[in-house]
């Protein structure tokens, strides 16, 4: 139990506390004005006391780093195993832990042995959280205490959940903390249920595991661009083991793209000259020939006699006609032949270009130039990094789902271990079930349920309160959690004689739950024999509970009303 908490501060407000249920009260006076409420009175920071001098860390913005408190040690009297212990510290930086025992604490024995001063002892916090976790918890010391590994049972994570700090502690009844791994809940919780944590221990160093693994592509979705590059890298390496380089590889290449540009041209004007023979055929075989005898018949039927010498003008003007005729048809044929003749050149000059771009191809097609070739190995090359890169990553892919599959097996393996030692250690985790239920039966005078169930993903720890979800509800369900903590660790004679709840946890709770709680923590400190300290705004104690008060009370009615006498930001 806690006796007695002070400070080099001439102004802190010593706090003394006895066995069983222990009331601080922030009292509020008649003078308070509705701005002074009683936050300010320093209920929460006597938790951060303890906590301090029990080896808690300095967070960022901590009070005992504040100007006006940070060269003042504040110390604690409390029974370590029974036996009457001392302990004094500041918030100096890197400053020792001063302890002093009644008994040998076994610090001299350690690596880091104890500096003597006025019958004080300095330590490190690393050295007394480790004094306290064997003194209150039994945990091993020492190299003892190293080899149970990273993820290991602190004697900070147990105590946490005897002495909340607001606002973390008040979120859910099984953290003491907002946000972190479920090692940091499942480790403390099992050791203090009897469950076997190491089980915890082994699936954080999994998840550790798994988070080290390499954020990769599938191994099958890396498979078709291997498939793919292998097979154009085979190809090419086929290519270029038959490369043969030509010197007169670019003269002869000249010489067949001359030639593809002279037979394209050769072809327009081949596709012209038929076109033009086709016409002018036409043109010919369609000529119109005069129908001249019908024009004499037209006159004869018109009883018109044509003198002879109309008639002899108008046989010569057939005999012109005719003639016009026939050199036009002469004309046309000599253009036809004409045409016919350039094809027949053209056609033959076409035979001789393409036997010789043949030749040329079949010079060229085995061989290349030495630029080519280098641009080929050099192709060949990127591709070959490309391909072992791939392949380098579908061997990481393969060895990280390798890895994936091997874990889940483990996974699945400790869910089995989990499942049988829950079995096996059935009594002890049937009385933290009972110890839940008789709180929750007091509380609201209906059952409560404590269900500890086996997954791969660890132990999980639920509560069920038989009544409405308000805020209320929740915080009566930490209060419910914790009060079965301190019954499992009285029977199993571990854990630090006290209990801590600050304000906050009655937050949001009705008049009545709160007298029941108080009621409740009273009983079960007086049955039990451990001490239960609740710091509480005056104006929501219930009556009957003066006598649990301790001789200090708080208030920032005034400036010299809170624990540290003063006022400061």
């Amino acid at each position: 139990m806690i006796h007695r908490i002070y400070s080099s501060l001439n102004t802190f407000k010593e706090l003394e506390f006895h066995n069983g249920l222990n009331i601080l009260p922030a009292v509020r006076t008649s003078t308070s004005s509705d701005r002074q409420t009683r936050n300010g009175a320093g209920k929460s920071s006597f938790v951060a006391i303890v906590n301090m001098l029990l080896g808690g860390s300095f967070r960022s913005g901590s009070i005992f780093k504040h100007d006006a408190l940070i060269d003042h040690w504040f110390g604690m009297e409390f029974d370590l195993r029974g036996n009457r212990t001392t302990v004094e510290r500041s918030g100096t930086p890197r400053s020792k832990i001063k302890v002093k025992a009644s008994v040998d604490l076994g610090i001299q024995e350690s690596k880091q042995p104890a500096l003597f001063e006025d019958n004080y002892m300095s330590v490190s916090q690393g050295k007394w959280t480790e004094i306290l976790g064997n003194h209150i918890y039994n945990l091993p010391v020492d190299e003892e205490y190293e080899a149970l590994g990273r993820f290991k049972p602190t004697f900070r994570s147990l105590i946490s959940y005897f002495a909340r700090e607001e606002p973390d502690g008040f979120i859910t009844y099984s953290k003491y903390f907002a946000r972190g791994s479920k090692y940091q809940y499942q480790v403390p919780l099992s050791f203090v249920l009897g469950i076997d944590w190491r089980i915890s221990q082994d699936l954080q160093e999994l998840r550790k595991a798994k988070d080290n693994l390499p954020d990769i592509d599938s191994s099958a979705e890396l498979r078709t661009p291997i498939v793919i590059k292998e097979k154009r890298y085979k190809e090419l390496e086929n290519n270029l083991k038959n490369f043969r380089v030509l010197p007169e590889y670019r003269e002869y290449e000249s010489e067949a793209n001359e030639i593809t540009s002279q037979l394209s041209e050769l072809s327009d004007q081949l596709m012209l000259d038929h076109r033009i023979v086709d016409d002018l055929q036409m043109s010919v075989e369609n000529e119109p020939v005069p129908k001249f005898e019908r024009l004499e018949e037209l006159y004869k039927e018109a009883n018109v006699i044509l003198p002879e010498r109309v008639t002899s003008r108008y046989e010569d003007v057939r005999k012109f006609h005719a003639s016009v005729i026939e050199n036009r048809r002469i004309y046309l044929q000599g253009e036809i032949e004409n045409a016919r003749d350039r094809i027949r050149q053209n056609e033959n000059r076409s035979r001789e270009l393409e036997n010789r771009y043949s030749e040329l191809m079949a010079i060229l097609q085995p061989h290349g130039a030495i630029e080519q070739r280098v641009s080929l190995e050099s192709e060949l090359h990127k591709l070959a990094g490309e391909l072992a890169n791939l392949e380098q990553r579908l061997n990481y892919a393969e060895t990280s789902e390798n890895r994936k599959s091997e874990l889940q097996l483990e996974r699945n393996h400790l869910e089995r271990q989990l499942t049988v030692n829950l079995r096996e250690q059935r009594t002890d985790i049937d009385s933290a079930i009972l110890a839940f239920e008789q709180v929750a039966q007091q509380l609201y005078e209906t059952s409560g349920e404590l269900i500890i169930r086996p997954t791969d993903d660890g132990p999980e720890f639920q509560v069920n309160m038989r009544a409405d979800k308000s805020r209320g509800i929740t915080n009566m369900e930490i209060f419910a959690f914790d009060m079965m903590l301190m019954l499992v660790c009285t029977k199993r004679n571990i854990g630090p004689g006290f209990l801590i709840h600050d304000s906050h946890l009655f937050d949001g709770v009705d008049a009545r739950q709160i007298k029941k709680a108080l009621q409740v923590g009273a009983d079960l400190a007086e049955e039990h024999g451990f001490q239960y300290i609740v710091t509480m705004n005056s104006d929501v104690e219930p009556d009957g509970f003066e006598k649990y008060r301790i001789a200090t009370e708080l208030t920032d009615a005034t400036d010299d009303g809170g624990l540290f006498g003063f006022r400061f930001d």
